[in-house]
């Protein structure tokens, strides 16, 4: 996008937060922040955990990856046996790049949910520990 100088956080993603999903099964993305080399990215069922949590917390931290998406619910992806209805799940997503000093670091990143941003929000970082539910 011209004029908007660089994008430091994660934005765009999908899910949204907040929406309300039919099925078990999700692959969320988001589109990196400009100076990303990779993404510490953290997934979980309790807000307060996904929020403060760091690369040592096993039970909500996913890893640090490359790629600006990830598979929820499905076999050979997170939570194979799939998520649970009527449950509400919490994910983030750090940016990381150590050798550039603009990198963000601990963004404040992360959303969920089915849905579309209006086109005014597409830079827009995405919102810390977001959610998303699955329908009963």
């Amino acid at each position: 996008m011209v004029g908007l100088g660089p994008q430091p956080f994660a934005r765009q993603p999908n899910p949204i937060n907040g929406s309300m999903i039919d099925q078990t099964r999700v692959t969320a993305s988001w589109y990196a922040g400009t100076f990303a080399a990779l993404h510490d990215v953290y997934f979980g069922e309790s807000y307060e955990r996904v929020s403060v949590a760091t690369p040592n917390d096993a039970d909500v931290y996913v890893g640090r990856q490359a790629v600006t998406q990830l598979l929820i619910g499905a076999s050979g992806g997170l939570m194979p046996t799939g998520l649970v209805p009527g449950k509400t799940y919490y994910w983030r997503v750090d940016e990381i790049n150590g050798s550039n000093p603009a990198s963000p670091g601990r963004a404040t990143s992360g959303a969920s949910g089915f849905g579309r941003k209006p086109l005014g929000d597409l830079t827009r970082p995405m919102e810390p520990n977001t959610s998303f539910r699955i329908r009963r």
